[in-house]
């Protein structure tokens, strides 16, 4: 036949060809050896896997290091990346990668006995790794994390880490999350964007900048912005539609109504950030 000659009221419906999952011992285990304390940490702790373990571990030692360490324990196919981690003042944390397998004795375990520092503590963590991609890096649209069965808010493919972590701590069961920060030798990622920034403009009594569209599943309060050389904290965000009658609306309509953002606003509307020093002054 011809597809889509004649007739009306066509629909694409699309099916699986074929759907697979990875078996229990087939998917990799991700876990975060991290170590923290309110003061400088030193000292060292023992790791073990199995019935082996190897002590006088460093918090010094390098991700190639550990590596060496942890693959005489698990086996060859061991990935590490060591990153700095100021949850509580002071700390460090190792992700590892290693071939997981359902038994139970099988897992990384922590001893961290000789672990210095104030309320200094090492352990390990399961890590939920996140990843986006798109081969012609035209990426969109927002994207939901589910865990044991309950779902986050919306979260943009650009989320920021505080508004992650946000929606993570707002699921029942999550006692706490925290996120890696950049592993040795990466540079912290940023997002540019292009702001309304006016003097005049207050929300609720505290400065704020504007930003086209609805960026609430992208930042969150807490949030660290650079702004010229001034330093700021997101203190809430909110999106609006268009009015140029009041609020951001008038300014673009007044100041700048000629202007490509005016125009992507009338259409997206806007998000208002009310803003302070990050210093907290």
């Amino acid at each position: 036949c011809d597809p889509f000659v004649g007739g009306a009221g066509h629909r694409a419906v699309i099916l699986p060809i074929r759907d697979e999952s990875l078996c229990l011992d087939g998917a990799d285990t991700t876990v975060a050896i991290v170590a923290d304390s309110l003061t400088s940490v030193g000292g060292t702790f023992a790791v073990s896997y199995g019935h082996d373990s190897s002590v006088g571990v460093s918090l010094d030692t390098s991700a190639s290091e550990m590596k060496e360490i942890l693959s005489q324990l698990i086996g060859s196919n061991v990935h590490v990346t060591k990153h700095d981690h100021d949850d509580m003042g002071e700390g460090v944390a190792w992700a590892v990668t290693y071939p997981g397998t359902s038994k139970k004795d099988d897992q990384l375990r922590v001893v961290d006995t000789f672990v210095t520092g104030r309320n200094a503590k090492v352990n390990a963590y399961p890590i939920l790794t996140i990843e986006t991609h798109s081969p012609e890096n035209d990426s969109s649209g927002d994207f939901r994390i589910v865990i044991d069965g309950e779902s986050t808010a919306p979260l943009s493919y650009q989320a920021s880490r505080v508004k992650i972590l946000q929606e993570i701590h707002r699921l029942n069961g999550i006692g706490k999350a925290n996120m890696l920060g950049p592993a040795d030798g990466d540079e912290s990622s940023f997002l540019e964007f292009s702001a309304l920034i006016d003097d005049s403009f207050n929300a609720q009594g505290l400065k704020a900048i504007t930003l086209v569209g609805d960026l609430t599943s992208t930042f969150a309060p807490g949030d660290q912005l650079i702004v010229g050389t001034c330093e700021l904290e997101i203190k809430s965000i909110s999106h609006e539609k268009y009015d140029d009658t009041q609020s951001a609306g008038y300014l673009y309509e007044s100041l700048y109504s000629t202007s490509p953002e005016a125009a992507n606003a009338k259409m997206l509307g806007y998000s208002i950030m009310q803003i302070k020093p990050s210093d907290g002054t």
